[in-house]
């Protein structure tokens, strides 16, 4: 199994869902984008194939009223995308790992699937907290029936979020997010393995994700290995 093009498709797929009850997803002829102008996320751009000429539409595409748009890149040609002016904005590590044992944890969490708008709203407020930026609740609502997004609560105190998509036998896990009050802690390593049962009671045989370099080691000692660097890449005036 190629585990590379597993993450990339799981995240993909995710970006696309979301999207598509706006139908706000756009494929042009050499890469493909999706795009909400009232949200900070996915507002994503992608290609199979990099080159300076397909960079130039992609960028020429953003100039025209996208400049939000992020371009998202699991290559090494870091210098490609310097050479027409872009700037990296940040950088995670895709990681992946097979499922066999059933994972161990204290079970002080529970999880929630947001079912509402109610619900949705609560997420994206938590979400912003770790995270620093601003999913719209409408992303989350709409969606919500076809994407897991869950609060965590520790008793009736909500402290968390996380994200779970799982496609074709592998369970993306995204947005595990702790309020800073109850970190170091051990919740955000509770949550992955709650994520990981999920994803094993429903037939999942590997866990994909991005790392930040804050999450990594949490991942790495769970077992997860490293695959490969995923780059975001902005317009300057965008930074």
């Amino acid at each position: 199994m190629n585990l590379k093009e597993k993450n990339i498709e799981n995240i993909l797929s995710l970006w696309t869902t979301v999207n598509t009850p706006f139908n706000t997803n756009y494929n042009k002829q050499n890469y493909s984008y999706c795009y909400l102008p009232f949200s900070d996320w996915p507002n994503r751009l992608w290609s199979w194939n990099y080159t300076p000429e397909v960079l130039d539409d992609a960028i020429n595409e953003m100039r025209n009223g996208k400049e939000s748009l992020k371009i998202s890149c699991w290559e090494d040609n870091h210098n490609l995308f310097l050479s027409r002016g872009l700037e990296q904005r940040f950088e995670q590590t895709a990681m992946s790992l097979q499922l066999k044992e059933r994972p161990v944890y204290e079970k002080r969490l529970r999880l929630l699937r947001v079912a509402n708008q109610e619900q949705a709203k609560q997420w994206v407020d938590t979400f912003a907290v770790p995270f620093g930026y601003r999913i719209h609740e409408d992303v989350v609502s709409h969606s919500c029936e076809k994407v897991p997004f869950y609060l965590v609560f520790l008793e009736n105190t909500l402290i968390g979020t996380a994200l779970l998509h799982i496609e074709d036998g592998i369970a993306g896990i995204h947005s595990v997010g702790i309020i800073p009050e109850v970190r170091r802690q051990g919740y955000a390593e509770e949550i992955m393995k709650m994520l990981i049962d999920i994803a094993m009671d429903s037939n999942a045989s590997h866990c994909v994700l991005q790392a930040s370099a804050m999450g990594k080691g949490i991942y790495a000692r769970m077992g997860f290995r490293e695959d490969f660097l995923f780059t975001h890449y902005v317009l300057p005036s965008n930074k």
